[in-house]
Protein backbone atom coordinates (compact mmCIF):
# COMPACT_ATOMS: atom_id res chain seq x y z
CA UNK A 1 0.00 0.00 0.00
CA UNK A 2 2.73 2.34 0.43
CA UNK A 3 3.96 1.86 -2.88
CA UNK A 4 1.11 2.82 -4.27
CA UNK A 5 0.52 5.84 -1.99
CA UNK A 6 4.40 6.95 -2.87
CA UNK A 7 3.02 6.36 -6.48
CA UNK A 8 0.74 8.44 -6.36
CA UNK A 9 2.23 11.60 -4.54
CA UNK A 10 4.35 11.87 -7.74
CA UNK A 11 1.15 13.15 -9.66
CA UNK A 12 1.16 16.91 -11.12
CA UNK A 13 -2.35 17.91 -10.07
CA UNK A 14 -1.87 21.66 -10.84
CA UNK A 15 -3.63 22.97 -13.04
CA UNK A 16 -1.95 23.68 -16.62
CA UNK A 17 -2.90 27.60 -16.72
CA UNK A 18 -1.46 28.18 -13.65
CA UNK A 19 2.05 27.30 -15.54
CA UNK A 20 2.01 29.75 -18.15
CA UNK A 21 3.75 32.98 -16.37
CA UNK A 22 6.84 33.24 -15.39
CA UNK A 23 7.41 34.51 -11.66
CA UNK A 24 9.41 37.50 -11.40
CA UNK A 25 12.87 37.19 -10.30
CA UNK A 26 13.58 38.23 -6.73
CA UNK A 27 15.89 41.26 -6.04
CA UNK A 28 18.78 38.15 -4.84
CA UNK A 29 18.42 36.31 -7.99
CA UNK A 30 18.87 39.90 -9.93
CA UNK A 31 21.97 40.57 -7.67
CA UNK A 32 23.38 37.27 -7.59
CA UNK A 33 23.02 35.26 -10.88
CA UNK A 34 24.68 36.88 -13.55
CA UNK A 35 22.52 37.13 -16.65
CA UNK A 36 24.96 35.55 -18.61
CA UNK A 37 24.93 32.30 -16.78
CA UNK A 38 24.12 30.14 -19.63
CA UNK A 39 26.15 31.09 -22.07
CA UNK A 40 29.10 31.10 -19.08
CA UNK A 41 27.38 27.55 -17.87
CA UNK A 42 28.07 26.47 -21.81
CA UNK A 43 31.53 27.38 -22.61
CA UNK A 44 33.02 26.35 -19.46
CA UNK A 45 31.06 22.74 -19.85
CA UNK A 46 32.24 22.47 -23.30
CA UNK A 47 35.90 23.89 -21.90
CA UNK A 48 36.03 21.23 -19.46
CA UNK A 49 34.68 18.41 -21.74
CA UNK A 50 31.46 17.98 -19.58
CA UNK A 51 29.14 19.22 -22.16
Amino acid sequence: MAVLNGAGSMLDLQDPAACQTQPEATREASDTIPANYLQLYRKNGQESGIA
